[in-house]
This record gives structure tokens, sequence and C-alpha cells, in this order.
């Protein structure tokens, strides 16, 4: 993910912090949160996951770990930094996992079944990976548990992966590609954050926002080298805690 803008109008502001990467790289675009485990991460950056609790940032540059002792550790005989934005209201721009993806259980007309499908997604989107109608994007006019309506009937089967891109105002989104987008699982995720828009880029498509009209009901989308992102806000950012 990459800084789009700030609420607050401002540019990225980049802090060099001690860094943690319990022996991975901490790739450039990834969200990363405070480390709170005693003895080991407690008080260095390490990669966010989860809840996305205490977000400290996006790594501003890359963290390599080539050769064991690469990391910060408590001991004090290594004291790695590396820059992070930290900007505590920033939106991000992250990017949909096409291949963290999930399966479609059977479709009547305008609804699509999906095991465990959250429900409250309503205004969001799917968008077809695999299986019959690969490449077709459909809206969610109304969402379930376990199913949803799609403005257009898809003839998606159980063939059919699926991803979902989150409505605007969503508030729970999963973290994926190590920690530099948003993966799909069919339950609710429990990363909180705030989705403010919604985009599509593709092969004569420029970057553009998602719209209802115009976009739902395409098709062929696979061969048109499609990206679908989000603009994020972290809601539990450690200067500006939920919690």
């Amino acid at each position: 993910m990459k800084f789009h803008y700030d609420l607050y109008d401002k540019g990225p502001i980049i802090r060099d912090l001690p860094v943690f990467g319990a022996a991975a790289d901490l790739e450039e675009g990834a969200a990363v949160m405070r480390g709170a485990t005693p003895g080991t991460d407690g008080g260095f950056v390490i990669l966010a996951s989860g809840a996305l609790t205490d977000i400290i940032g996006v790594m501003a540059e890359e963290h390599v770990n080539t050769v064991s002792g690469d990391d910060s550790n408590t001991g004090g005989t290594n004291y790695t930094r590396k820059k992070v934005i930290i900007n505590p209201f920033a939106i991000f721009l992250a990017e949909y996992l096409l291949t963290d993806d999930m399966d479609v259980l059977s479709t009547s007309g305008t609804t699509v079944t999906i095991t465990s499908l959250e429900d409250n997604i309503d205004r969001g989107w799917l968008y077809a990976t695999e299986g019959t109608g690969t490449g077709r994007l459909a809206l969610i006019t109304t969402a379930a548990a376990g199913s949803c309506t799609t403005k257009e009937t898809t003839a998606w089967d159980a063939t059919t992966d699926v991803i979902k891109i989150l409505p605007p105002l969503h508030q729970l989104m999963k973290i994926a590609d190590v920690g530099r987008g948003i993966g799909s699982d069919a339950a609710a995720a429990t990363g909180e954050v705030t989705i403010w828009e919604n985009y599509i880029e593709a092969t004569s498509i420029a970057f553009q926002t998602l719209n209802n009209k115009t976009h739902s009901g395409l098709t062929g989308l696979n061969d048109r080298a499609v990206k679908f992102f989000s603009d994020i806000q972290f809601r539990n950012h450690v200067a500006n805690t939920l919690d």
C-alpha cells in the first residue's frame, strides 16, 4: 500500500524507527504496528496483523533480513532503524489481492450464495477471479449472512472464486500480501479500518472511482490486467487509539 492523502491535508510524516521483522523482510508498503511482547519485539515496529491494533503506519523503505541478527533486539546487540510513514490520519491506497479469494457455493438469478459470507456489505462488489464467469464484476445491492444480491445476474457456479471489494465506510478488513494489501475471507475480518473509497484500473480503464452505474456488469476484465483498490484509514493508531 502507499500514502494517498491525509485528512488534515498534510504530506507523509516519516520517522526512522527501530524495526523487528522476526527474521523476515518488512516490505516497502507494508503496514506495521507496535510490538508488545516483552523480551522479543516490545518497543519495536513489527508487521501488522489481525485486528490491526496500535498501528504505527506503513514502511517507507524495505527492511531486509539477509542474515541472523539483522533485527533490532532487546538485548541491545543490534539496532536497525527504517523509515516509516506515521501520519495518524493518513489515507493509504491498498490493492486487493486477486489470489486471496473465496468460493461461490451457487447462484440463482441475482442471488449469490457464499458460505459464511458476512452481512452488511451492501454497496460492496464481487469480482470473479477463477472458474465460470471469470472476469465479471458485480455490485452488491443487498447483503445478508451467507448470501447477497447483485445488480445483474452473474451465472456464477460452484467452480467460481470471487473476491469481495468492501463498501465505503466499512470498518473491517483482512490484511494480506505481507501487510501490503487486502484479502477476502467470506466471514467478516477483524482488522479495524475505515474504507473511504474504491477504485478500478485496467487496460483501457484509467485509474478511477468504482461507479455503480458504469462498472457493474463488466466482463472480461481478467484479460485486461484489472486491479482494484481501496482508500483505507487505520482506526487504531498508536497516536489515536480505540482502546
